[in-house]
């Protein structure tokens, strides 16, 4: 492009950006996510002390809810299963050790070992997005960063440049760029030095899409975010074009707010900084990089396969990218809560005993006598006065305020979805209703809980892509093969040979999910939901007591499986391995049948051979071949 044409590009790009912020900022202003963030904190009270100076009451129900709602949807090391796609998982003719069961295992293993690994963030920084998801969205991008032994960046970096008018406080180090961005390792040399996958929040204050937004995140023209860096870092990293005359953007970060002794305080900056523009164009498959200020064209450009952002969306508008956040629901009642134990402070403290007294039947010096609180203490009288001193009446609030307090506290369990014993409180009289609320919560967070494995299944899926694409063979290797075992050399042949497959054969689609799929087993997500599952295995046992029962369900595979499923055990795993016990149990009730021995609960034994022992019969139906025993019959074998 000639220059003229890159600033007509960069200048229709810092439009398109504006017109996605102002978009943004509707949705931030309709649904308040400045103040339900506030309310999450605890800071929900603009006024916090009344006209005496006094602490008002806040009783933040936001937070607890938050808090007691993230451990029934999210584990932090989740189980992860890759499936092959039914056209491929029943291919004859497969190599044993090559085969795709063996693939896709390889596959597995490499997914659960990365996110275990404490370099890749996965958990923290997913948590993090979770939590944020609850007053706006959650958004997380997996990366990889490799280092080439050449790079100059593997060296120890300089500390950074200080303005000498406004330099305070020790030099800070330079962090290396690849740390932050991921950047070195677009450009691989034939020799690494280092690398590792990072999961990296990005909060959701810093993302845009664009203004003609959509619930379908692959319908979006553009979604990027942005983020702030040193100048000098830009300059000096290798990935990055036409940033010769690359300016800071003159925007200030939490380090460069300080103060300084003689200048009252005033903001002082400790480095240049520049604001960089990260845009996925989903319409050309395009990665752009633009700097705020910079109109000479973009500073990065290349061409993405997937998208590397990762979002979660509790609640998501059909019409809009943007979520509706659960605690926008929250805010009406958890206000109308803290008014009514407001209102019961202000009343508790205004209703103080006071009285009236008969000035003439009693003397002001008798009077204090009885404020003294003695015991014994008797003062007089004048003669035919009764009720000389009463009780001044008082109006009390405190009965509407209770009920207000219920209906608020009622409200806000209702906006919350979930049930008031989730949080402690009884509310069900019955056990009827107690037995409903428990089903309609566990349908609820049964939901929640598959939207977060889908999305964390995502981003190990995007984690699993990067490392088939473009980590080094050798990490591979390490990351699944034992270097201390035996047989190890021969294992690294194998995987090596495996992960040359897999990369440029089997799965060479698989960024449009043609071949492979990562999923979460639920269960691995949340201790609760791992007793509900044990409970639900431990009744599926029961059947082993009931032989016509296990049968029934040996012989018909499909029956079995729509059994087991109403029983909520739906992982094929599990089902697989409840058959095999089966199978196990129907081999060994023919063999006891077989050879005579003590008749099955419901089936009689058949009848003892009455003629010659003779060959083998023919087999029975699914059983082994019927063999006489040798010698005397063990039903009729003396005691």
């Amino acid at each position: 492009m000639a220059k003229r044409d890159l600033e007509a590009f960069a200048k229709t790009w810092f439009e398109r950006w504006d017109q996605g912020v102002k978009a943004k900022k509707a949705w931030e202003t309709a649904y308040e996510i400045g103040r339900c963030k506030d309310y999450w904190r605890g800071d929900q009270l603009e006024e916090p002390e009344d006209s005496f100076q006094q602490r008002k009451v806040q009783i933040n129900r936001v937070h607890p809810d938050v808090k007691t709602s993230i451990p029934s949807v999210y584990f932090g090391t989740p189980f992860v299963r890759v499936k092959a796609s039914p056209a491929l998982a029943d291919t004859p003719g497969q190599i044993p050790g090559r085969s795709i069961d063996d693939r896709i295992q390889l596959l597995q293993d490499t997914g659960n070992t990365l996110i275990r690994d404490d370099s890749v963030n996965f958990d923290e920084s997913t948590h993090a997005a979770l939590k944020e998801a609850y007053w706006a969205f959650g958004c997380v991008q997996a990366m990889y960063d490799s280092t080439p032994v050449e790079n100059p960046a593997v060296t120890p970096a300089p500390p950074l440049k200080e303005k000498e008018d406004t330099a305070v406080g020790p030099e800070l180090a330079k962090p290396r760029f690849g740390d932050v961005l991921g950047l070195h390792g677009d450009d691989v040399g034939p020799s690494i030095s280092d690398e590792r996958f990072y999961v990296r929040r990005i909060p959701a204050r810093q993302v845009v899409v664009c203004a003609d937004h959509t619930g379908v995140i692959k319908e979006n023209a553009w979604i990027g975010y942005w983020s702030v860096h040193y100048l000098e870092d830009i300059k000096d990293s290798p990935v990055y074009k036409n940033v010769e005359d690359l300016k800071a953007s003159g925007i200030k970060t939490n380090e460069d707010v300080g103060s300084r002794p003689d200048d009252g305080g005033s903001a002082v900056s400790s480095a240049d900084k520049v604001k960089l523009y990260h845009i996925w164009d989903q319409r050309t498959m395009t990665y752009l990089v633009f700097a705020e200020g910079h109109t000479k064209g973009p500073i990065r450009e290349k061409k993405f396969k997937r998208l590397p952002l990762k979002f979660y969306r509790p609640d998501v508008d059909p019409d809009s990218f943007y979520p509706i956040p659960p605690i926008y629901h929250q805010l009406h009642p958890q206000d109308e809560i803290n008014d009514s134990r407001e209102w019961l402070r202000k009343n508790r403290k205004g209703t103080v005993p006071r009285y009236t007294y008969d000035k003439l039947a009693l003397d002001a010096k008798d009077m204090k006598k009885l404020e003294s609180g003695e015991m014994g203490t008797y003062i007089p009288r004048e003669a035919n006065t009764h009720g000389v001193i009463e009780a001044v009446a008082q109006p009390n609030y405190s009965i509407v305020a209770s009920q207000t307090l219920a209906l608020a506290n009622q409200e806000f369990t209702q906006a919350a979805s979930k049930g008031a014993e989730t949080h402690g409180v009884p509310e069900s009289k019955t056990a009827t209703q107690a037995k409903i609320i428990d089903v309609r919560a566990q349908v609820t967070e049964s939901f929640e809980r598959a939207a977060v494995a889908k999305w964390l299944a995502s981003v190990v899926q995007e984690v699993v892509m990067l490392a088939i694409e473009r980590m080094a063979l050798p990490r591979w290797v390490m990351l699944n093969a034992d270097n201390t075992a035996v047989g190890y050399s021969v294992e690294a042949q194998n995987i090596a040979a495996m992960w040359q497959e897999i990369t440029f054969v089997d799965l060479r689609d698989a960024g449009n999910g043609l071949n492979w799929s990562v999923y979460i087993e639920e269960e691995s997500m949340s201790p609760v939901a791992e007793e509900m599952e044990r409970d639900r295995i431990m009744k599926v046992m029961s059947f082993a007591g009931n032989q016509i029962a296990v049968r029934l369900l040996h012989f018909s595979p499909e029956l079995r499986k729509r059994v087991l499923s109403l029983h909520g055990v739906k992982s094929a795993r599990d089902q697989e391995l409840i058959g095999q016990a089966f199978a196990q149990l129907v081999q060994m009730e023919m063999q006891m049948a077989a050879i005579g021995g003590p008749a099955t609960k419901g089936i009689p034994s058949p009848p003892a051979p009455s003629g010659p022992v003779g060959p083998p019969g023919p087999a029975g139906p699914g059983g082994p071949p019927m063999v006489p025993p040798k010698g005397p019959s063990p039903i009729n074998a003396p005691v």
